[in-house]
């Protein structure tokens, strides 16, 4: 009998990313003014997830290499924030970060440093973005400032989940490398990535083509850089078009023929 029902079909929320320019607008106010800045950099830079940023320690971090590792996460249960670690081992991995992120994490480290002086009133969990506290952060309060920063940024309201979408469809529309991504997101398949992220690779298809012609043919032709060249050949075909190509860019200058029989 089980065999014979057919299963729900799972709903997928649409996504909603930012492009470029909104997402500068985002980072520029919440770089300005926001304690939860620096959370907002890592996640735009990174695509990590929002359990691994509130889960990120700074034993974890290699600020000198300009490196962080996944390692683990910061669940809800209960409603108690507890560590868990990655759901598989691509969820372990290494991310390179950017100087201004750096910069903003070593000034982060002098605040945690200065808290310290707290004494007993201060829960070292060695946590990099940390509740006033220092134990982690609630997410519900996370979700507040980041509302609120998107409206005085006056940028489309987004999921905070969403800033890891933005980062994959940012790093496509550069010409990322699709495995590379992969990995940084922590997907166990590429295939993930690409089902994920489908809609934003047509795009990609024309600059794949247009690279691969670019070996091939170099720089398009123009009109006047095109003559009729006569030929006596065994085929009896006694015209082509010749292409001169004049990019002084390119070690070798490709010159290909596209032959055209005359009737």
């Amino acid at each position: 009998m089980c065999d014979m029902v057919t299963p729900p079909r799972v709903r997928h929320r649409e996504m909603t990313t930012w492009d470029a320019d909104q997402a500068r607008r985002f980072l520029a106010v919440a770089c300005a003014g926001s304690a939860y800045g620096p959370v907002w950099m890592v996640a735009l830079a990174t695509g990590m997830r929002r359990g691994e940023l509130l889960g990120l320690r700074w034993r974890d971090m290699d600020l000198e290499r300009g490196l962080l590792h996944v390692r683990q996460a910061a669940v809800r249960v209960r409603g108690q924030m507890v560590m868990s670690q990655p759901k598989s081992l691509a969820g372990r991995r290494a991310l390179p970060l950017q100087p201004p992120v750096i910069t903003a994490l070593r000034d982060k480290a002098r605040q945690n440093e200065r808290r310290l002086g707290l004494g007993v009133a201060w829960q070292d969990d060695d946590l990099v973005f940390a509740s006033a506290s220092g134990g982690p952060i609630n997410p519900s309060n996370l979700r507040r400032d980041f509302l609120a920063l998107v409206e005085r940024a006056g940028v489309p309201v987004i999921h905070i989940h969403d800033q890891r979408h933005t980062y994959a469809t940012l790093g496509l529309a550069t010409g990322a490398n699709l495995k590379a991504l992969s990995d940084s997101m922590g997907h166990a398949q590429t295939s993930i990535t690409m089902n994920t992220y489908a809609h934003a690779l047509p795009h990609q298809r024309q600059e794949v083509a247009d690279k691969v012609g670019d070996i091939l043919f170099g720089v398009a032709p123009s009109v006047g850089s095109k003559e009729v060249v006569h030929l006596h050949n065994r085929l009896g075909i006694p015209y082509a078009v010749r292409y001169h190509l004049k990019s002084s860019l390119r070690p070798l200058h490709l010159v290909p023929i596209f032959i055209v029989k005359m009737n």
